[in-house]
């Protein structure tokens, strides 16, 4: 990724000079895990939004922040995909984990390749249960 910042591949003392990113993503990482020990599935989803809207935010990429509107319409039709078809809100849990622990660590080739990794895997994800709900509704004659 180009264009600078927190996971952008700079040391995240320059990125973040003042730490308000990252505290801006562990608060949003807390209120995820905090949906998610409520049982709450409407919160669960909107704090799951707002991770990946922070996410986003802490790359201080100019242009990632400008299509984050076109960005937050799919990454919210593929949450909603992804909880109606598997509802795992453990699995979810693990795997952004993962992710901010990565972001957290503050090594720029650690977090490109998670960054990666997490996309790849949820689009690859998202695209089987989209087929198999395709064979579903096609092998039940709907």
């Amino acid at each position: 990724m180009s264009g600078g910042g927190l996971l952008a591949g700079r040391p995240p003392r320059s990125a973040d000079p003042d730490g308000t990113r990252r505290d801006r993503l562990k608060t949003a990482w807390q209120e995820y895990r905090t949906a998610h020990s409520a049982q709450d599935a409407a919160r669960l989803h909107q704090a799951h939004v707002a991770l990946h809207r922070t996410i986003w935010d802490a790359s201080d990429n100019t242009m990632l922040k400008r299509i984050w509107p076109t960005v937050e319409a799919q990454i919210n039709l593929a949450i909603t995909v992804d909880e109606s078809t598997r509802s795992d809100p453990d699995r979810a849990l693990h795997v952004h984990e993962r992710l901010i622990d990565a972001i957290l660590g503050g090594d720029p080739r650690t977090i490109e390749a998670e960054v990666e990794r997490h996309t790849r895997a949820s689009a690859e994800e998202l695209l089987e249960m989209i087929a198999e709900r395709k064979r579903d509704a096609e092998g039940s004659g709907a």
